[in-house]
């Protein structure tokens, strides 16, 4: 422990951060948490970082907190959380959108990854369900053809386009219908865990 704080101190984050430490299998991880206040955005977030056998602190991810940027009258936000079992952790990130923010995305993922013996993060899986704008925003998107099944060729091929964009863009296999549903699901429940265990975090302070 006495050998993280040293490291941290001279990678000058102690000033602007709060950290904490969990077992991961055989590793000692740090969960350093940061926030920022840029322009129009605000937030904050989570890095992991294992600790090496020469004491270096080795990055492994990163996960956005909050995120809120806009205006009153227009705002995307994401937030996030995360549960760690065993070797094993589970990030759960959500997309929404208040006002007119009309071109922000909504939606959610689930991403599980396992440190494996020789320290290296794996990922697991990782489904979401993403659509980048408000619905008829964009018609030529190919978002629409989540709401209404493609009856020609052309209709699939700009479905199966925008699947692809959003699977590149948010990093995970894009799932639909009950599965999607599912997901959402999940996601909004461990927020809620989130927050009752911030609160009660608060009531023993």
């Amino acid at each position: 422990m006495k050998m993280i704080w040293l490291i941290l101190l001279w990678i000058g984050v102690l000033h602007a951060s709060s950290f904490e430490t969990r077992q991961m299998g055989q590793y000692d991880v740090v969960i350093l948490h940061k926030s920022y206040d840029i322009y129009d955005s605000k937030g904050a977030y989570i890095q992991l970082y294992r600790e090496a056998p020469n004491k270096d602190l080795i990055f492994l991810l990163r996960l956005t907190l909050n995120d809120i940027s806009g205006g009153c009258a227009k705002r995307s936000i994401e937030e996030g959380a995360y549960e760690i079992e065993e070797n094993n952790i589970t990030l759960y990130s959500q997309w929404r959108r208040q006002g007119k923010a009309y071109d922000a995305p909504f939606g959610a993922r689930i991403q599980r990854y396992i440190l494996e013996n020789n320290g290296t993060l794996r990922r697991l899986s990782s489904q979401i369900y993403i659509e980048a704008e408000k619905r008829h925003h964009d018609p030529e998107s190919g978002m629409e053809y989540l709401f209404i099944p493609p009856k020609t060729p052309a209709e699939q091929s700009k479905l199966h386009h925008y699947i692809t964009n959003m699977e590149q863009r948010y990093h995970g296999t894009f799932v639909m219908g009950k599965v999607a549903k599912n997901l959402i699901q999940k996601v909004n429940d461990a927020l809620q865990e989130k927050v009752k265990k911030r609160w009660k975090k608060g009531s023993r302070q």
